[in-house]
């Protein structure tokens, strides 16, 4: 080993490294101690040069854009906007600076911005399922090395998984519990290695389920923290933050009366509760504990707190919308500052604009690295490597599978 290795130049070891997703990268510190040296000098740990990607689609679909923020503390910027290929409708998630794409057809698309590869990943569903409403979640699993692409149907049956390299999608190793259907609104989450979705049992029982993305199996983890109830008044989602925690988040608009020497005043303000699962010994189940309570006083155009990646650091991201337009402005408000000032209550009350973006109805904020890892170690026979997205996806009825056209 030292006779090859350790005499490899510094910059030509590093190229070998930046290929590499960074959890695997981590682990050849243990090689030996030339390896450590290296790696522990050239490679900040990923908390450290995660980067903010907020995804901005309008009503239609039409024109989806993602944007890079590398800096929340520099306000009134937008970021700086990466290339995606045509025909993507919504992100399903990214892993060590991949990301994931569904296409207008149903299909996926798995995407390296730096080296613009791109992977073609077929449909989930036959034909005749194409109408199912489903929600999928892009993972990656940091003992196995391993992607997955997880397909969770908003009518109950099983939970599909496709992991990249495979040629097909299969069923979960457990199936879901009888009677239970996937809340679509709330998001799927995939932290810790494991993929996260909110179920229902009956008509008012809302619970988190998890796959393991280890062995597949489904195990309900913990009921939600409240009942939900009044949804044309709330909403509600899952999130997570660059350390893996998982958050329940509630939204809610408030009113307040006050009595004035011209009568009673009413003011409208945003508030939003977040609870965070957290683990317990072994044996015993985990507990929800209230992480934040978010106040935006005053201010209609609060919508709440951003999802699916809410925190960034020491930041919490929140969202708001113009009055009257379709524009969507990102904010990062300083958690420490904020906690100290109010007693542990966030005001969001002059937290800076990181960014604004016009012809937007939906933003969805996620977490980045940039990376050189090829795609190629994951093209499977039946899929398509490369700087090209002219691909199609047919249906083979003897075969009973997907192929690319």
């Amino acid at each position: 080993m030292g006779d090859r290795w350790d005499r490899i130049l510094a910059d030509a070891f590093m190229e070998i490294l930046r290929r590499l997703p960074p959890s695997p990268r981590r682990r050849l510190r243990l090689v030996c101690r030339h390896w450590r040296s290296i790696i522990d000098d050239l490679t900040p740990r990923t908390q450290a040069r995660a980067m903010v990607l907020a995804f901005v689609s309008d009503d239609d679909g039409d024109r989806p854009r993602a944007y890079v923020l590398d800096d929340l503390t520099k306000h009134g910027a937008s970021g700086r906007e990466l290339a995606l290929p045509h025909g993507v409708t919504a992100m399903v998630g990214t892993c060590n600076g991949l990301l994931c794409l569904r296409r207008w057809r149903g299909d996926l698309a798995v995407v390296n911005p730096v080296t613009g590869e791109k992977l073609a990943v077929p449909p989930s569903t036959l034909p005749t399922e194409h109408g199912e409403l489903a929600a999928c979640s892009f993972a990656y699993h940091p003992a196995t090395g391993l992607y997955k692409i997880v397909h969770v149907s908003c009518y109950g049956g099983a939970v599909k998984v496709l992991t990249l390299g495979d040629t097909s999608w299969r069923v979960g190793l457990s199936p879901v519990p009888v009677g239970t259907s996937c809340v679509q609104s709330f998001g799927l989450v995939s932290v810790g290695g494991a993929t996260y979705w909110v179920t229902t049992v009956g008509s008012s029982s809302h619970s988190v389920m998890s796959l393991d993305l280890k062995d597949e199996r489904v195990a309900l983890v913990a009921k939600l923290p409240v009942a939900i109830e009044r949804w044309e008044e709330s909403s509600w989602h899952l999130a997570t933050d660059l350390r893996g925690k998982l958050f329940v988040c509630s939204y809610e608009m408030k009113v307040k009366e006050s009595r004035t020497l011209n009568g009673i005043q009413t003011k409208v303000y945003g508030c939003v509760q977040m609870w965070m699962l957290k683990k317990r010994g072994r044996g015993l189940r985990p507990e929800w504990v209230v992480w934040h309570k978010v106040v935006e006083p005053e201010h209609e155009p609060f919508e709440g707190v951003a999802w699916p990646h809410a925190a960034h650091g020491q930041h919490l991201l929140t969202t708001r919308r113009a009055k009257g337009a379709d524009r969507v402005s990102l904010h990062a408000c300083r958690l420490s500052r904020m906690r100290k000032k109010h007693g542990g209550v966030v005001r969001t009350e002059g937290s800076p604009s990181i960014g604004l973006y016009d012809d937007c109805d939906s933003l969805r904020t996620f977490a980045y690295v940039e990376t050189m890892e090829p795609l190629a170690l994951y093209g499977g026979n039946d899929c398509d490597i490369g700087d090209s997205e002219e691909w199609d996806w047919r249906f083979d009825g003897g075969e009973q599978r997907w192929k690319l056209v």
